[in-house]
């Protein structure tokens, strides 16, 4: 089954939020064709998704409540006067399925639940105000043995332990920090590889094991070689600088960020670039996975025990 359920989303972009009409998106699997015509909000699902997961709407942009708030032309009685962007979504968690059933004295994240995240207009950047279900969907799953996990069962108003509490709240930021969206845009120019490439850098550098730190060493020895000549003449030409403390040499930056962004993937004699839009497509979903692999090294044993890190291929 699918991690995602439905989707729901108000007054965002194309959306927008009327009594007696509901603009979700159900009868999701684990492959999903969206199609429309042109400016009817598919890309808009996209972005929806992007800002839930990523704090963004289109890549390297936050969220802007006056560019991204819906706004209708002739507004009418129909229509829900609130100023609030939301994005909620119904999860399956196929991982914790039956566990708080089987082992009722503990604390499992429940296997179904929905998660809102909802941006005001006062909010700064990309901060949004979260919601759940998972203490009701917990209360569900943990039936009869629920009250063993209330800070006292007699009070009309029924609270969790504040550990329980803070256990089932962990466990929430757990499973969506092991979500990884990617938001791809329709047009995959240049800037799209650039940012691709730079995501793929990114998460080669999480680890000073990697080769390409140990060829970077390599590349700063070897330029240091080459010019020295060059910056011993540069050190004796300033007068005036303490110059036994003063030994300058060449050296990439601790970040090669900008370096990944340049990169040119040849094909034969041919730049990928120049190759149909198509093949350079076939690249895309190659670096993501490739990504989402190694992420999964540096994830944390908590997030990732039982299974895989999920990776989400979103393609517009």
């Amino acid at each position: 089954m699918s991690l995602i359920k439905q989707i729901e989303i108000k007054n965002f972009r194309s959306f927008g939020n009327r009594k007696k009409e509901s603009y979700k998106i159900d009868r999701i699997s684990d492959l999903n064709i969206i199609s429309g015509a042109n400016d009817s909000g598919k890309s808009n699902i996209l972005r929806a998704l992007n800002l839930f997961f990523n704090g963004q709407t289109n890549l390297n942009q936050f969220f802007d409540f006056d560019r991204d708030f819906f706004r209708r032309e002739k507004s009418d009685s129909l229509d829900i006067k609130e100023e609030l962007v939301t994005v909620k979504i119904w999860f399956y968690n196929e991982r914790n399925i039956d566990k708080n059933q089987k082992f009722p004295e503990k604390t499992f994240l429940p296997s179904e639940f929905w998660v809102s995240k909802r941006w005001k207009k006062s909010s700064t950047y990309s901060s949004s105000d979260i919601r759940s279900s998972i203490e009701i969907e917990f209360k569900k799953e943990k039936k009869n043995y629920f009250t063993n996990f209330l800070s006292n069962p007699n009070e009309s108003e029924k609270n969790l332990i504040s550990h329980v509490k803070a256990s089932l709240q962990k466990q929430l930021t757990d499973f969506l920090s092991s979500i990884q969206y990617h938001y791809v845009p329709a047009i995959k120019d240049k800037n799209y590889f650039s940012h691709l490439f730079g995501e793929l850098q990114q998460t080669l550098w999480k680890t000073k094991k990697s080769r390409v730190e140990e060829k970077k060493i390599d590349f700063e020895e070897a330029i240091q070689q080459e010019t020295d000549i060059l910056m011993t003449e540069f050190k004796n030409s300033i007068s005036g600088a303490n110059q036994d403390s003063f030994n300058p040499v060449f050296q990439l930056p601790a970040d090669l960020i900008n370096l990944f962004r340049a990169l040119v993937v040849q094909t034969g004699n041919v730049d990928l670039t120049l190759r149909g839009d198509g093949l350079q497509a076939k690249l895309i979903p190659e670096i993501l996975n490739f990504i989402a692999k190694k992420e999964l090294e540096f994830t944390s044993k908590s997030i990732k025990t039982g299974y895989n890190a999920r990776f989400a291929q979103i393609f517009d």
